[in-house]
C-alpha cells in the first residue's frame, strides 16, 4: 500500500519539496516533480523548463528512513539561481 505525503516549502535560500512513500524510487521521482510543479508556480517556468533546470542543480536527499518502509526525499534548488 503506498502511503505518500509532499511538501512544498522556501526556506534558508532554497527551493524545496518534500515526499514521502514506502518506494525509494517513487519518493525520488515525485520529489522531482513536485519541484517542478513548485517552479511552475514560484517563477513561472513552463514544465519542460523547469525539468531542464532540476537536471542542472537540483540537489536529491534522502531526508529520513527513521520510520521503515518509509523513505522522505528532498529535491532542493538554491535560490540563487533566480536572482
Amino acid at each position: 500500500m503506498l502511503s505518500e505525503s509532499s511538501s512544498l516549502t522556501s526556506v534558508f535560500g532554497h527551493c524545496q519539496t518534500n515526499l514521502t512513500s514506502h518506494w525509494l524510487m517513487e519518493a525520488t521521482q515525485n520529489a522531482v516533480r513536485g519541484m517542478i510543479d513548485l517552479l511552475g508556480k514560484q517563477q513561472g517556468l513552463n514544465p519542460e523548463d523547469a525539468y531542464m533546470l532540476c537536471s542542472v542543480c537540483a540537489d536529491l536527499r534522502i531526508s529520513e528512513i527513521v520510520d521503515q518502509p518509509n523513505w522522505v526525499v528532498s529535491c532542493y534548488i538554491p535560490r540563487v539561481v533566480f536572482e
